[in-house]
């Protein structure tokens, strides 16, 4: 076995040092609502501008039709709420999107249309955009309403350098995953401008100086060469071999197109670096669930630990729960001691990824989750293989990216280019050939 200090030292190993050239010195602040100054120094070369950021345009919503109206309950989860559809991403709402105090909830849509009253037929969630009928309001389960309001998507703009000059280049609005806009022809990104929704300011932490280009850790290492020999035996002689992803709905996936999951994208590319592979992919992803669910499953059943995971005949396993970051330090070790028993007796090698940033989240390069500390300690001390997702999501904000932006509904649903990072994790495990 590994020492456990060599193992411990992997999260070093994989940050590594920034590679290509050195990027310029930003430095960029409000200096209004909506105007920012920068000042770039490239190379002892200075380059100073101010720019209004023009606002994104409000968009009206009339007689936006609902057949029924979901109960009001504020303490919900937000998928679990009436969104305003527009407003809506994948499956959440995306939070200052909806312009507060615009909603206007009728019988119809005609002038003459019963308009409801909020506070006593309905409510509204002001931040999120979402609704819902009051108990003893006007508004019955089946009543058929209509909505009116406003939004404002949100908008990630650009400053280039060029030629010594600096340049805004405004991006397109999306009311979730806003990306950067393309530059010029030899312009240097040097900072993103993220305008979110109707939030009538910018804010420091809107504001995105790029500090590095990409994730600064090797793409490759000798990690699956000491971890994980079956695995490499296969992958270089073309054997069969069976990966199986576990997880919850990041691993389900239903979210983006079959070829960005991460698994997909993760065996694709082990293809692409070793040609004689002959892998077999299988997946087992169960939105909203843990490995306590999925432990305490009965026989039989349709996520049936035993039958599907443990009878998989798998070679290696990659697991990913995100919703294991509530379990107490207890729970974690008791689950994970007995998933560890379970796969050395059925002969799988075992990767573990640490998960993506979630909402709620502060945009900070450490990660400060106790799961993910528990996960790196169990796996330096039982030499399991970790893929470091979280460290590439920490420095997405370094990287001129807020990382919810990355999210399909806004939250915790990763979009390709969210999921590409849990592929560039899992390949860095990998030697080059």
């Amino acid at each position: 076995m590994l020492p456990l200090k060599s193992l411990l030292a992997t999260t070093a190993l994989l940050v590594g040092a920034a590679a290509g050239a050195a990027l310029p010195d930003v430095e960029i602040k409000t200096a209004g609502d909506r105007r920012v100054e920068l000042k770039v120094n490239d190379g002892g070369r200075t380059a100073e501008a101010t720019f209004d950021i023009p606002p994104v345009e409000t968009i009206e919503v009339r007689n936006e039709r609902y057949d029924k109206l979901r109960l009001w309950n504020p303490r919900a989860a937000g998928w679990q709420q009436e969104a305003l559809r527009k407003t809506k991403s994948q499956e959440c709402n995306t939070p200052f999107v909806y312009t507060p105090g615009t909603l206007k909830v009728t019988s119809g849509r005609k002038a003459d249309a019963r308009v409801y009253e909020r506070g006593k037929d309905y409510e509204v969630n002001e931040e999120r955009g979402t609704f819902g009928r009051l108990e003893g309001g006007a508004i019955a389960e089946d009543t058929k309403v209509y909505a009116s309001y406003k939004y404002v998507p949100q908008r990630m703009d650009s400053v280039f350098l060029k030629d010594g000059k600096l340049e805004l280049v405004v991006g397109t609005p999306h009311v979730t995953n806003p990306k950067p806009p393309a530059g010029p022809d030899g312009g240097v990104r040097v900072a993103n401008i993220l305008t979110r929704g109707s939030r009538p300011a910018l804010a420091p932490t809107d504001l995105y100086p790029i500090r590095e280009t990409e994730f600064p850790g090797p793409t490759s290492s000798d990690i699956a060469e000491k971890l994980l020999p079956g695995t490499m035996k296969k992958l270089r002689s073309g054997e069969p071999l069976r990966i199986l992803a576990w997880g919850d709905s990041v691993t389900g996936g239903g979210f983006v197109p079959q070829q960005f999951k991460w698994q997909e994208q993760f065996v694709s590319r082990l293809k692409e670096r070793f040609p004689k592979a002959n892998i077999e992919l299988l997946n087992l992803g169960w939105g909203g669930r843990n490995t306590n669910t999925f432990l305490n499953q009965s026989k039989g059943t349709p996520f049936d630990y035993e039958s599907k995971l443990l009878n998989s005949k798998a070679d290696l396993v990659v697991s990913e729960f995100v919703n294991d970051g509530g379990l107490g330090r207890e729970n974690f070790e008791s689950n994970y001691n007995r998933i560890l028993k379970d796969f050395r007796a059925a002969g799988f090698e075992w990767i573990i990824l640490t998960p993506h940033y979630i909402g709620g989240m502060k945009e900070q390069t450490e990660d400060s989750r106790n799961y993910v500390t528990m996960v790196r300690q169990f796996a330096a001390e039982n030499n399991i293989p970790v893929a470091e997702g979280s460290l590439r999501y920490g420095r997405l904000h370094l990287q001129g990216l807020s990382f919810p932006t990355l999210m399909a509904n806004g939250f915790n649903h990763p979009d390709e280019r969210g999921m590409k990072l849990f592929a560039d994790a899992l390949m860095a495990l990998f030697p080059e050939k």
